[in-house]
């Protein structure tokens, strides 16, 4: 008959840097702790974790950064930076320990990096995002067919402008332009079209073709836009 294995306050590691033991019992680890080199170097590598597990959810009633700091005080600065050195050679094999004990699924996430970023949206992500929220004005061209609509956002420095273009073939390179209330004209952008052309129905290539660009013009300030080839061709004009 085996009996149970005799107490040793080397296991109270863990429950202590989390905040499970009881008053009493803390009192006894912390007299313990100040003695004990093994087991303060387990209980700052275990606190140096929690900022990640608080992010996680873990509980946060345990002791703080405080009162590791007077611990370990009481081990000594040469103890404390010989640890450090063998926690940089160890810390992940703590955290895996740490973190599966404590949150479970949680624990994949930190030994792999834990859930990614959101990726930053694709350049022509933010276009049509930008094209969403502005506020819009169009004009289908009965000579050319072509399709176009303008998105406008002011900002300090005039108007973002994003456009949409459709049923434009190619090839060719055309610009957007910008035409004052006073007459002065301001390139918003230009852009090459390929041989098969942007937003063509009926083919491959139906999808139109987003481009965005910038005038010094303030939206009341604008009268209208002109899409033109770069040959001099008007391919479009939207007015305001």
């Amino acid at each position: 008959m085996s009996g149970h294995a005799p107490y040793s306050p080397h296991t109270d590691v863990g429950a202590y840097a989390l905040g499970l033991l009881t008053g009493a019992e803390a009192a006894h680890f912390e007299e313990h702790l100040a003695a004990c080199p093994r087991c303060a170097d387990e209980l700052e590598a275990d606190l140096a974790l929690r900022p990640l597990l608080e992010d996680a959810g873990a509980p946060d009633d345990g002791p703080g950064v405080d009162l590791l700091g007077r611990v370990l005080a009481a081990v000594g600065s040469d103890r404390l930076r010989s640890r450090r050195r063998r926690r940089a050679l160890a810390g992940g094999a703590v955290a895996a320990v740490l973190a599966a004990g404590t949150l479970g699924g949680v624990a994949t996430g930190i030994l792999t990096g834990g859930a990614q970023a959101p990726a930053a949206p694709t350049e022509a992500e933010a276009v049509h995002a930008a094209f969403a929220r502005g506020e819009k004005f169009s004009d289908h061209d009965p000579a050319t067919r072509v399709e176009a609509t303008v998105s406008l956002q002011e900002r300090p420095w005039g108007t973002h402008v994003t456009l949409r273009i459709g049923n434009l073939a190619g090839p060719r390179a055309c610009d957007l332009v910008a035409v004052g209330a006073d007459g002065r004209r301001q390139t918003v952008t230009s852009w090459s079209v390929p041989g098969y052309g942007y937003g063509i129905e009926g083919t491959a290539y139906d999808e139109p073709l987003y481009v965005a660009g910038g005038a010094a013009l303030t939206p009341d300030r604008i009268d209208h836009f002109e899409i033109r080839s770069l040959t001099g061709e008007k391919l479009a004009a939207i007015p305001m």
